[in-house]
């Protein structure tokens, strides 16, 4: 393998950052290579937003959607225990989910259009072929969960449990942005024994060395979070 160049590797990687955030794409990047298993090169770019100070290095993000694929991990591990089968209908683990409606704004209204002739399997919810929470859905039905539907994760899967499908299960696909992923995490509660958080922490973030990656913070983590923003005209 060739060795990459550290000198041009900064050159190149400062430029495209530094012009990144003097065009307002960014406030900030921060930047690790590694290569045959070494660390090469490390560089912080930016503030720690709009009108942060320096970013530092031991600054922590939000990961957002990447807890999905941390989620079908812990699925994979359930399933690698025989706790579960992706291959079987959600109704195995949990209520509801049965004889579904599928449903579309039209005309400005929100008019249910058919019936969900399939079961919705567990591997629909991370293929993002389930229907649920999707599309119309989103807008329709999400935005107007109260703060009592969204206290847990439990209360989010029994609020959407007869709710209707943006689609036939299995006939198409469109992401899913919270919902479908919540159903996987709840099984994996109720197999494991173990709340979501828990069973993240104990059985993959803790395990790899993740040790900044959580989904409650602690006063001095938040001390390092960057700093949320939007970007506009």
């Amino acid at each position: 393998m060739k060795t990459l160049d550290i000198e041009i590797l900064s050159s190149k990687l400062t430029e495209r950052n530094e012009k990144d955030i003097a065009e307002g794409w960014t406030t900030c990047s921060q930047i690790i290579v590694n290569q045959s298993g070494r660390r090469v090169y490390t560089a912080e770019y930016g503030t720690n937003g709009i009108h942060g100070d320096k970013l530092k290095r031991d600054a922590t993000y939000r990961i957002a959607s990447m807890t999905k694929p941390i989620t079908v991990l812990a699925v994979l591990q359930q399933a690698e225990k025989g706790n579960l089968d992706i291959n079987a209908p959600i109704t195995e683990y949990i209520d509801g989910y049965k004889g579904l409606s599928i449903g579309r704004m039209i005309d400005g209204k929100f008019q249910i259009i058919g019936k969900n002739n399939a079961e919705i399997k567990l591997y629909h919810l991370f293929s993002h072929t389930s229907g649920i929470e999707t599309g119309d859905i989103v807008t329709e039905f999400t935005a107007k969960m109260t703060e009592q539907d969204k206290t847990s994760l439990k209360s989010v899967v029994e609020y959407f449990s007869d709710k209707p499908l943006f689609f036939e299960t299995g006939t198409a696909q469109m992401y899913s942005p919270h919902v479908a992923f919540d159903i996987g995490a709840h099984i994996v509660e109720r197999v494991s024994g173990l709340d979501f958080a828990t069973y993240i922490k104990e059985n993959i973030t803790d395990v790899i060395g993740m040790k900044d990656t959580t989904f409650m913070p602690t006063e001095e983590q938040w001390q390092r979070l960057v700093i949320k923003h939007a970007r506009n005209a």
